[in-house]
C-alpha cells in the first residue's frame, strides 16, 4: 500500500525475441489519480550519446533513456529494453496503472534482392504488431490528519536538510547568502518552493525576500539560494531551516532541520537628520554673527504689491495658461511613467499577475486559429503560462506535470482546478504526441476558455 504523495518506481521492460523497429508507447496518456515523472538519467557522467548500452527515445511525448540488457522470455535468451518512470499518486483509493501498449514493426524475414536495390538498401520484411503489459493495481492511503504540522507541504519519504551562510561576520542589514540543500527521494523537482517566512524564528530575526525560492537540482539535491539580512545586532545565529515531511517507514510526520549557523552581527552607525527648526535658528544666528557681509535682501508687502502682476488675469490668457501648464503636465506625466516603472521593477511578480489573464487569452486565440496539434500545443502554453505567471514560476521548461504539482503545493484549496488542469493538459498531450483524436483542438480550446477565468480567480486570490 502507498500513501498519497509517495513516489514509487515504475519499471517497464520490453523483451525482444526478434529485431524490432519504430516502437511507439501509449496507454497512460489520460491517466488520472497519479503523476508520471522522469527519473534521473541512468547514464553515468561522461557516457557517450551513442553508447550501445543505452537508448534515448520518447515515452508518451517525454524524453526517456532505456538500459539495454539481456533476459529470458519463455525460456529463450532475449534482449531487454528497461526504463523507469516515477509514479506519484495524488488521490486515495484503488489505483489501476496500465496496461502500457507498444506498437512496433517486427522483423520477420528478408526479401530477395532485386536489380533496383542498392547495396545499402534494407531488405527486411516487417509486420506491424501491438503488445501490452499487465495492469498494476495499487492501494493508496490518505495521509493521517493527526500530528500533521501546520506548514506541511505534501512531501512523503525521508528528507535531510543542510544549510550554509556566507558571510557570517556582518553588520545589521548586510546581505547574507543562505544556501539550503535538500536531499530525499527522486524526483527532487517535486520539493516545493522554500517559504522561510513561515518559520517563526527566521521571520523574527531576519528580513526575508517576499518571493519563494525555487530549487535547482545539483548532485542529487534540491538547492535553494536566498538573500537574508539580520535586523538586529542581537542575532547570534541563522536558526535551523525546517522541512516537514511524512515518513512512510514510521508512518508519522517528522521535521528535517539543518544545523544552526553561528553569526557575528555588528551594529551599524546611525545617521539622523537634524531638526529643521534648529537648523533654521542656527542659520539665522550665523547670519547675525557675520559682520561686514552682504545684508539680506528684504521685500516688504508694499513692494510686492507694487509689482502689479495680476496672476489670475494672466492665467485666464490662453497663451499664458499653456506656458504655465505645459511644464507642469509634462512633469506629472514623466513622474507617472517613472513611478509605474519603479513599481514594476520593484515587484515584477505583481506585474506578471496583472497581465496573466490577458496573455493567456491571447495565446488561446492563437491556439484556436492553429487547430490540430498546433492548437493543442497552444492550449498547453496558455494554461501553463497562466499558472507560471500567477504562482511566479519560471515558464521556460515548465512541464504540465510540474504545473499541476505547483497548484497542488502552493494552493491546496484549488484542488478542483488542479484536477481540471491535469485532465485538460493530459488530453492536450494525447492530441499532440499520441495521435489521439479525442475531442479535437476546438473542444480543447473551448474547455480552456471556460477553465482559464476560473483558474485565474482562484490562483489570483492567493497571490
Amino acid at each position: 500500500a502507498l500513501f498519497v504523495g509517495e513516489p514509487v518506481r515504475l519499471t517497464i521492460v520490453w523483451s525482444l525475441l526478434q529485431n524490432a523497429r519504430a516502437g511507439t508507447f501509449s496507454g497512460l496518456e489520460g491517466a488520472a489519480g497519479y503523476d508520471l515523472l522522469a527519473p534521473p538519467d541512468p547514464r553515468p557522467a561522461g557516457t557517450r550519446q551513442d553508447d550501445p548500452c543505452y537508448h534515448a527515445f520518447e515515452f508518451l511525448g517525454k524524453p526517456a533513456v532505456a538500459v539495454i540488457g539481456q533476459g529470458t522470455l519463455q525460456g529463450v535468451r532475449c534482449q531487454t529494453i528497461t526504463f523507469e518512470r516515477i509514479l506519484i499518486p495524488h488521490k486515495a483509493g484503488t489505483l489501476d496503472v496500465g496496461p502500457v501498449r507498444l506498437a512496433f514493426d517486427a522483423v520477420v524475414g528478408q526479401r530477395q534482392r532485386s536489380f533496383f536495390d542498392a547495396p545499402w538498401d534494407d531488405l527486411s520484411r516487417t509486420e506491424r504488431r501491438v503488445i501490452e503489459s499487465n495492469t498494476l493495481t495499487l492501494e493508496v492511503n490518505d495521509l493521517p490528519g493527526a500530528g500533521r504540522p501546520v506548514n506541511f507541504n505534501g512531501l512523503v519519504g525521508v528528507y535531510r536538510v543542510e544549510a550554509h551562510a556566507d558571510p557570517t561576520d556582518v553588520n545589521v542589514g548586510d546581505p547574507i547568502a543562505l544556501t539550503v540543500r535538500v536531499q530525499g527521494p527522486d524526483p527532487l523537482e517535486s520539493v516545493p518552493p522554500l517559504l522561510l517566512g513561515q518559520q517563526a524564528e527566521m521571520a523574527a530575526a531576519f528580513r526575508l525576500p517576499a518571493e519563494p525560492a525555487l530549487p535547482t537540482i545539483e548532485a542529487g539535491a534540491a538547492v535553494f539560494t536566498q538573500t537574508i539580512r539580520a535586523m538586529s545586532d542581537q542575532v547570534r545565529a541563522v536558526p535551523p531551516v525546517e522541512l516537514p515531511y511524512f515518513d512512510v517507514g514510521t508512518k508519522t510526520y517528522r521535521v528535517a532541520r539543518s544545523a544552526p549557523i553561528p553569526l557575528t552581527v555588528h551594529p551599524t552607525t546611525e545617521i539622523t537628520l537634524g531638526d529643521e527648526g534648529a537648523a533654521d535658528k542656527k542659520g539665522a544666528a550665523g547670519a547675525q554673527e557675520r559682520r561686514g557681509g552682504l545684508a539680506p535682501i528684504e521685500r516688504s508687502a508694499a513692494i510686492l504689491v507694487d509689482q502689479r502682476f495680476d496672476l489670475m488675469r494672466r492665467v485666464r490668457d490662453p497663451v499664458w495658461a499653456a506656458a504655465l501648464g505645459a511644464p507642469v503636465l509634462a512633469y506629472v506625466a514623466g513622474l507617472a511613467v517613472v513611478v509605474a516603472r519603479r513599481r514594476a521593477l520593484r515587484d515584477p511578480a505583481a506585474r506578471r499577475r496583472r497581465k496573466a489573464l490577458r496573455r493567456a487569452i491571447r495565446v488561446l486565440r492563437g491556439a484556436q486559429r492553429g487547430g490540430g496539434e498546433t492548437g493543442a500545443g497552444g492550449v498547453t502554453r496558455a494554461v501553463t503560462g497562466l499558472v507560471a505567471d500567477l504562482l511566479d514560476l519560471p515558464e521556460a521548461g515548465l512541464t504540465p506535470t510540474e504545473c499541476v504539482r505547483a497548484i497542488r503545493v502552493q494552493r491546496p484549496d484549488a484542488a478542483p482546478e488542479a484536477d481540471a488542469v491535469d485532465a485538460l493538459l493530459r488530453r492536450c498531450d494525447a492530441a499532440r504526441f499520441a495521435g489521439s483524436g479525442e475531442g479535437g483542438a476546438d473542444s480543447l480550446v473551448a474547455e480552456a476558455r471556460a477553465l482559464i477565468p476560473r483558474l485565474h480567480e482562484r490562483l489570483k486570490g492567493g497571490a
